[in-house]
């Protein structure tokens, strides 16, 4: 949900897996770990709220420097030994990062993702304020849960620790868009992926998905992120019953000024998007998602 920036945004968006895994996990394992957290140091929840770029100057020139231009390891690996939430949400960017746009390195996707997890956690003991550290867990855990597969992340309890990750940073801040990005792709992918059954077990529902997916547009994200995740999610659920939405939030992600290595990625990716759909073509479609979601 990347606010993602990677929502982030963040994250980065959920997939078919973690769908699946999600309604798995309503069964099998409660949420936790947003609960402890916000109450673990009383002094800093009372620091202001921070997200985006307030991080990027808090963590320091030379890390924002290693992740503008692409390092997103050496990035991570700097800020990782700081105890700092916006240097620990920095890292936890960076490493999920380096898994969306498939840089490679002897660490494997999974061992980056375990650590973006863990920074993130620390960035949200150290401030239970730091927006970005609660966008950034969303992303890592669902990245987390596409790795893992639908049976160990049922008995990690992934898929709610993501979402309600999600719904504290829209709680902290009801202006930021990324938190209702990540929340209503969730919607949309858990009815698309389970069905009536699945989102009843979730508490899924597609009107407030799009309803969340509305909100996110209309706070204008300034990076193309939020746009693009939101039209492939609808894309994979019914491209032509939702044009005239993905239509504005492509429209939002080739707008929005692409400052960094990723969000010119990102960028790339909703301008293929935007070619696919005009070709009209279902199964170029179909198979154009289905390499977008794939982390092998």
């Amino acid at each position: 949900m990347a606010g993602q920036r990677i929502s982030g945004v963040s994250g980065p968006g959920f997939r078919f897996c973690l769908a699946v895994m999600a309604m798995l996990a309503v069964i099998l394992s409660p949420a936790r770990g947003i609960a402890s957290a916000q109450t673990a140091n009383p002094v800093a929840a009372s620091a202001t709220p921070a997200v985006a770029a307030d991080i990027r100057v808090a963590a320091g020139p030379e890390i924002a420097a290693l992740y503008d231009e692409g390092s997103f390891l050496a990035a991570a690996a700097l800020a990782e030994k700081k105890t700092d939430a916006p240097s620990l949400a920095m890292a936890a960017r960076a490493l999920t990062a380096s898994v969306l746009t498939r840089q490679q390195s002897p660490e494997s996707y999974r061992k980056r993702v375990e650590r973006a997890v863990a920074a993130a956690d620390r960035a949200i003991l150290a401030n239970p304020r730091q927006i970005e550290a609660y966008l950034q867990l969303a992303a890592a855990l669902g990245l987390k849960a596409r790795l893992v597969g639908p049976l160990a992340g049922a008995r990690q309890g992934l898929a709610g620790r993501a979402r309600d990750a999600a719904a504290m940073a829209v709680r902290l801040d009801a202006s930021l868009p990324w938190g209702y990005a990540f929340l209503g792709i969730w919607n949309v992918e858990v009815v698309n992926a389970g069905g009536p059954v699945g989102a009843r077990l979730l508490g899924a529902n597609l009107k407030e998905g799009l309803r969340h997916m509305e909100s996110a547009l209309q706070r204008n994200a300034p990076d193309p992120v939020v746009g693009h995740q939101i039209a492939l999610a609808l894309a994979g659920h019914d491209a032509k019953r939702h044009r005239v939405l993905i239509g504005r939030a492509l429209t939002a992600a080739l707008a929005a000024p692409a400052d960094d290595f990723f969000e010119r990625a990102i960028r790339r990716r909703a301008e293929e998007l935007a070619a696919v759909l005009k070709r009209e073509n279902k199964a170029e479609l179909r198979e154009f998602l289905k390499a977008q979601n794939s982390l092998n």
